[in-house]
Protein backbone atom coordinates (compact mmCIF):
# COMPACT_ATOMS: atom_id res chain seq x y z
CA UNK A 1 0.00 0.00 0.00
CA UNK A 2 1.23 3.30 -1.29
CA UNK A 3 1.23 6.10 1.52
CA UNK A 4 -1.00 9.58 0.82
CA UNK A 5 1.68 12.03 0.24
CA UNK A 6 0.12 15.95 0.56
CA UNK A 7 2.07 18.45 -1.79
CA UNK A 8 0.99 21.36 -2.41
CA UNK A 9 0.86 23.79 -5.44
CA UNK A 10 3.68 25.80 -4.07
CA UNK A 11 6.03 23.09 -3.48
CA UNK A 12 5.11 21.41 -7.15
CA UNK A 13 6.76 24.77 -8.58
CA UNK A 14 9.68 24.57 -6.58
CA UNK A 15 10.08 21.13 -7.32
CA UNK A 16 9.78 22.32 -11.14
CA UNK A 17 12.41 25.00 -10.63
CA UNK A 18 14.83 22.45 -8.69
CA UNK A 19 14.86 20.21 -11.59
CA UNK A 20 15.43 23.13 -14.07
CA UNK A 21 18.34 24.43 -11.47
CA UNK A 22 19.77 20.39 -12.18
CA UNK A 23 19.50 19.43 -8.35
CA UNK A 24 19.56 15.71 -7.77
CA UNK A 25 16.80 13.88 -6.80
CA UNK A 26 18.31 13.08 -3.38
CA UNK A 27 18.52 16.89 -2.60
CA UNK A 28 14.83 17.20 -4.11
CA UNK A 29 13.62 14.52 -1.93
CA UNK A 30 15.14 15.95 1.30
CA UNK A 31 14.01 19.07 0.89
CA UNK A 32 10.39 18.29 -0.15
CA UNK A 33 10.51 15.60 3.54
CA UNK A 34 10.11 12.39 1.40
CA UNK A 35 12.04 9.27 0.72
CA UNK A 36 13.70 9.22 -3.68
CA UNK A 37 11.08 6.47 -4.61
CA UNK A 38 8.48 8.98 -3.18
CA UNK A 39 9.89 12.10 -5.05
CA UNK A 40 10.43 10.36 -8.21
CA UNK A 41 7.01 9.01 -8.14
CA UNK A 42 5.81 12.37 -7.46
CA UNK A 43 7.69 14.00 -10.58
CA UNK A 44 6.77 11.50 -12.25
CA UNK A 45 3.24 11.47 -11.88
CA UNK A 46 2.66 15.01 -12.34
CA UNK A 47 5.29 15.55 -15.09
CA UNK A 48 7.41 18.16 -13.46
CA UNK A 49 10.50 17.54 -15.22
CA UNK A 50 13.38 15.60 -16.29
CA UNK A 51 15.92 14.91 -13.67
CA UNK A 52 19.28 15.85 -15.31
CA UNK A 53 21.32 16.15 -11.92
CA UNK A 54 24.73 14.25 -12.11
CA UNK A 55 26.04 15.02 -8.41
CA UNK A 56 24.36 12.73 -6.74
CA UNK A 57 27.17 11.39 -4.01
CA UNK A 58 27.60 15.11 -2.79
CA UNK A 59 24.09 16.27 -3.35
CA UNK A 60 23.25 16.69 0.68
CA UNK A 61 26.17 19.33 1.09
CA UNK A 62 24.42 21.30 -1.50
CA UNK A 63 21.92 22.05 1.40
CA UNK A 64 22.82 24.50 3.85
CA UNK A 65 22.58 24.10 7.20
CA UNK A 66 19.82 26.14 9.27
CA UNK A 67 21.08 28.68 11.70
CA UNK A 68 19.69 27.25 14.67
CA UNK A 69 20.70 23.53 13.67
CA UNK A 70 23.48 23.36 16.59
CA UNK A 71 21.59 25.17 18.84
CA UNK A 72 18.94 22.20 19.00
CA UNK A 73 21.05 18.97 17.96
CA UNK A 74 22.08 18.45 21.86
CA UNK A 75 18.32 18.40 23.01
CA UNK A 76 16.31 17.31 20.44
CA UNK A 77 16.39 13.99 18.70
CA UNK A 78 17.11 12.91 14.56
CA UNK A 79 13.70 12.23 13.99
CA UNK A 80 12.33 15.42 15.95
CA UNK A 81 15.07 17.89 14.19
CA UNK A 82 13.67 15.82 10.65
CA UNK A 83 10.15 16.61 10.95
CA UNK A 84 10.82 19.94 12.08
CA UNK A 85 13.06 21.23 9.12
CA UNK A 86 11.14 18.55 6.33
CA UNK A 87 13.90 16.36 5.87
CA UNK A 88 15.15 13.09 6.32
CA UNK A 89 17.41 12.01 9.41
CA UNK A 90 20.09 11.05 6.91
CA UNK A 91 19.58 14.65 5.86
CA UNK A 92 20.08 15.63 9.46
CA UNK A 93 23.21 13.63 10.44
CA UNK A 94 24.85 14.86 7.20
CA UNK A 95 24.31 18.17 8.77
CA UNK A 96 25.83 17.25 12.32
CA UNK A 97 28.62 15.64 10.53
CA UNK A 98 29.52 18.53 8.80
CA UNK A 99 28.91 21.20 11.28
CA UNK A 100 31.10 18.69 13.66
CA UNK A 101 28.88 18.05 16.34
CA UNK A 102 29.43 14.92 18.30
CA UNK A 103 27.51 12.12 17.25
CA UNK A 104 24.35 10.82 19.25
CA UNK A 105 24.90 6.82 18.70
CA UNK A 106 25.47 4.60 21.81
CA UNK A 107 28.89 4.12 22.17
CA UNK A 108 29.42 -0.07 21.77
CA UNK A 109 29.32 -1.93 25.10
CA UNK A 110 32.70 -2.99 26.22
CA UNK A 111 33.51 -6.78 25.12
CA UNK A 112 33.12 -9.31 27.84
CA UNK A 113 36.08 -11.03 28.77
CA UNK A 114 36.15 -14.84 27.98
CA UNK A 115 35.91 -17.24 30.22
CA UNK A 116 38.91 -19.40 31.09
CA UNK A 117 38.27 -22.82 29.52
CA UNK A 118 41.19 -25.07 29.62
CA UNK A 119 42.08 -27.04 26.21
CA UNK A 120 44.60 -27.55 23.79
CA UNK A 121 46.75 -25.24 22.64
CA UNK A 122 47.88 -24.69 18.77
CA UNK A 123 50.84 -26.96 17.48
CA UNK A 124 52.67 -23.87 16.30
CA UNK A 125 52.59 -22.09 20.17
CA UNK A 126 54.23 -25.27 21.86
CA UNK A 127 57.52 -25.40 19.22
CA UNK A 128 57.58 -21.54 20.05
CA UNK A 129 57.52 -22.23 23.48
CA UNK A 130 59.63 -25.11 23.32
CA UNK A 131 62.01 -23.54 21.03
CA UNK A 132 62.48 -20.21 22.95
CA UNK A 133 62.18 -22.24 26.39
CA UNK A 134 65.35 -22.22 29.20
CA UNK A 135 64.93 -23.66 32.91
CA UNK A 136 66.24 -20.65 34.89
CA UNK A 137 65.35 -21.95 38.28
CA UNK A 138 63.94 -25.34 40.02
CA UNK A 139 60.82 -25.55 41.25
CA UNK A 140 61.06 -26.99 44.75
CA UNK A 141 57.09 -28.05 45.21
CA UNK A 142 55.70 -31.69 44.13
CA UNK A 143 54.53 -29.93 40.62
CA UNK A 144 58.22 -29.00 39.99
CA UNK A 145 59.39 -32.57 40.79
CA UNK A 146 56.13 -33.83 38.15
CA UNK A 147 57.65 -31.38 35.84
CA UNK A 148 61.25 -32.53 35.55
CA UNK A 149 59.35 -36.29 35.79
CA UNK A 150 58.17 -35.48 32.40
CA UNK A 151 61.06 -33.51 31.07
CA UNK A 152 63.22 -36.76 31.36
CA UNK A 153 60.43 -38.30 29.41
CA UNK A 154 60.43 -35.60 26.60
CA UNK A 155 57.75 -33.72 27.17
CA UNK A 156 57.63 -30.11 27.00
CA UNK A 157 55.95 -28.58 30.43
CA UNK A 158 56.64 -25.60 32.21
CA UNK A 159 54.05 -22.78 34.13
CA UNK A 160 52.04 -20.91 32.25
CA UNK A 161 49.24 -18.39 32.48
CA UNK A 162 45.40 -19.07 31.93
CA UNK A 163 46.00 -18.17 28.03
CA UNK A 164 48.96 -21.05 27.66
CA UNK A 165 51.93 -18.28 27.31
CA UNK A 166 54.76 -19.22 29.42
CA UNK A 167 54.90 -17.76 33.04
CA UNK A 168 57.55 -18.39 35.43
CA UNK A 169 54.48 -17.23 38.20
CA UNK A 170 51.71 -18.85 36.33
CA UNK A 171 49.35 -21.04 38.45
CA UNK A 172 48.43 -23.56 35.30
CA UNK A 173 51.19 -26.08 33.90
CA UNK A 174 51.69 -26.39 29.75
CA UNK A 175 51.48 -30.05 29.39
CA UNK A 176 52.82 -30.90 25.79
CA UNK A 177 49.70 -29.58 23.83
CA UNK A 178 47.13 -29.10 27.28
CA UNK A 179 46.69 -26.97 29.92
CA UNK A 180 46.34 -28.88 33.73
CA UNK A 181 46.64 -28.11 37.07
CA UNK A 182 49.45 -28.71 39.97
CA UNK A 183 47.21 -31.95 40.69
CA UNK A 184 46.94 -33.17 37.25
CA UNK A 185 50.72 -32.86 36.24
CA UNK A 186 51.15 -34.78 39.41
CA UNK A 187 49.25 -37.42 38.11
CA UNK A 188 50.45 -37.46 35.10
CA UNK A 189 53.59 -38.02 36.46
CA UNK A 190 52.96 -40.95 38.19
CA UNK A 191 51.38 -42.53 35.47
CA UNK A 192 54.71 -42.00 33.43
CA UNK A 193 57.17 -43.22 36.09
CA UNK A 194 55.13 -46.12 36.13
CA UNK A 195 55.30 -47.19 32.86
CA UNK A 196 58.83 -46.79 32.86
CA UNK A 197 59.18 -48.71 35.87
CA UNK A 198 56.96 -51.48 33.82
CA UNK A 199 59.45 -51.45 31.24
CA UNK A 200 62.44 -51.66 33.19
CA UNK A 201 61.60 -54.70 35.11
Amino acid sequence: MVRAVFISPEKFQEMRNWIAEGETLGVIAARVGVGKSTALRIIKKHDLGTLTGKNRKNGAERIPIPDNFAELWPITTVVVLAARFGCSPRLIRSWAVRAGLPSKRLPPAPAKPKPFVRGYAPPKLVAHHKATMTEVWRDPTAAGEAQRILQGDKWVVYRCDENGRQSQGGKLWRCGRMIVTDAELIERAGRVSARNLEKAS
